[in-house]
C-alpha cells in the first residue's frame, strides 16, 4: 500500500513539473505584443487553428476574435480599434522577424493547414 501511495504521488509531481515547463515557454510569448486578427463571418477553424500553431512556433503573441453577425457600425468600430492595438505589434514583429515576414508566416500557415487536412 505504501508503494502505491508513493507512486502515485511521484506521478502527480512529475505532471506538474511538465506544465511548470509549459507555461515557461508560452510566458515568453505572453510578453510580447498581442497580435489580434478580427473575423467577421464563419470562420474557417483549420485555418486559424493552423495559425496559431505556426505563430506559437515562431513566438507571435497572437489572439482571435470571431465576430458573428453584428451591425455594420459596430463591425467597423472593432475592426479599427484592432487596427490600431495591432501598431505596436506590427512594429515589433517587422524588427524581429523582417519588412516580409507575413508573406513567409502565411505560406507556413498555409503549408501547416494542408498538413492538417491529410
Amino acid at each position: 500500500m505504501k508503494k502505491f501511495l508513493l507512486i502515485c504521488i511521484m506521478t502527480l509531481l512529475s505532471g506538474c513539473n511538465t506544465e511548470q515547463a509549459m507555461d515557461e515557454d508560452t510566458s515568453a510569448i505572453s510578453s510580447y505584443p498581442l497580435l489580434t486578427k478580427y473575423i467577421v463571418g464563419k470562420p474557417n477553424m483549420i485555418y486559424f487553428n493552423a495559425e496559431k500553431e505556426v505563430a506559437l512556433r515562431w513566438g507571435i503573441n497572437l489572439k482571435h476574435i470571431f465576430v458573428g453577425s453584428k451591425i455594420r457600425d459596430e463591425i467597423e468600430q472593432g475592426r479599427l480599434a484592432v487596427e490600431e492595438s495591432n501598431i505596436e505589434a506590427n512594429e515589433f514583429y517587422n524588427k524581429k522577424f523582417g519588412k516580409d515576414w507575413e508573406v513567409k508566416f502565411q505560406e507556413e500557415v498555409e503549408a501547416q493547414k494542408s498538413k492538417s487536412l491529410e
